[in-house]
C-alpha cells in the first residue's frame, strides 16, 4: 500500500513540474520564438535590429520595430504591427481590442518612411 501511494506522489510530481516548465521565472527574458504571434522569420527579423527578448520589445515598442523591419525588408505587411503589439501585451490578434488595432494601422499608415501595401 505504501509503495502504491509512493508512486502516485512521484507521478503527481512529475506531471506538475512538466505542466509548470515552460513557466519563465523572469518574463520580460522571455525568447522571441515563445511570444505569442511571433514566428520564426519574425524572430529573425527581430534580432536583426537589435531586439532579442520581450524586454528589448516592450523597449523599442511595436511602432518603432516595425518601422525598423520595414526599411530592411520592403514587402513587410501592415498587420506585423498588431504582431508585435500582440506579443508585448500577451494577446492574440483577435484579442487586441478594435480601437487599439485602428489606431496602428493608422500609424503605419502615416508613417513618412513608409507606403502601406495591403
Amino acid at each position: 500500500m505504501q509503495v502504491w501511494i509512493l508512486r502516485t506522489f512521484r507521478w503527481w510530481c512529475a506531471y506538475i513540474a512538466q505542466w509548470f516548465k515552460h513557466l519563465d521565472p523572469d518574463p520580460s527574458k522571455t525568447s522571441l520564438t515563445k511570444l505569442r504571434n511571433i514566428d520564426r522569420h519574425t524572430s529573425q527579423s527581430l534580432e536583426r535590429i537589435g531586439i532579442h527578448d520581450r524586454a528589448d520589445l516592450v523597449r523599442f515598442g511595436a511602432l518603432e520595430a516595425y518601422e525598423q523591419i520595414s526599411q530592411l525588408e520592403p514587402d513587410v505587411k501592415p498587420d506585423l504591427v498588431l504582431c508585435l503589439h500582440g506579443a508585448i501585451t500577451n494577446q492574440h490578434l483577435t484579442q487586441i481590442p478594435e480601437k487599439q488595432k485602428i489606431y496602428l494601422l493608422e500609424e503605419v499608415a502615416a508613417s513618412p518612411s513608409k507606403q502601406v501595401r495591403f
